[in-house]
């Protein structure tokens, strides 16, 4: 089951604790195509709001940081050296972290945020 964030990040449990994290669609219509991207971190600990990864597109710059204190278990690397997995298929290929923590109450959006936000992107 995948979450969301108001940050425009989507997470899905993978294990006990364990998340996969990444961007969703709204948040890289936002940055238009992605042109360069930096993991500040790609293993170890992590206190919320600590840099993970800068990613730089076509309109602007944006920093992802940590949702929540954990641990990055993984970068994927490759959506660095193959800028399109984030472009083409940032909600599958083109996940960021794979980290475990357990996230903050009232991290999460309901679905009607989701909606509401996709609908404004759309227009």
């Amino acid at each position: 089951m995948r979450f969301y964030t108001q940050d425009n990040l989507w997470l899905e449990q993978v294990g006990v604790d364990v998340w996969r994290i990444g961007l969703m669609k709204a948040a890289i219509q936002l940055l238009q195509e992605i042109t360069f991207c930096d993991f500040t971190i790609k293993s170890g600990a992590v206190t919320e709001g600590q840099s993970l990864i800068f990613l730089e597109g076509l309109k602007t710059v944006r920093e992802i940081v940590a949702p929540f204190s954990g641990v990055v278990l993984e970068a994927n690397e490759s959506v660095c050296s193959d800028l399109s997995l984030l472009n083409r298929d940032p909600e599958k290929s083109g996940w960021l972290i794979l980290f475990q923590g357990i996230p903050t109450d009232g991290i999460f959006l309901q679905t009607e945020d989701i909606d509401a936000g996709n609908s404004t992107l759309d227009n």
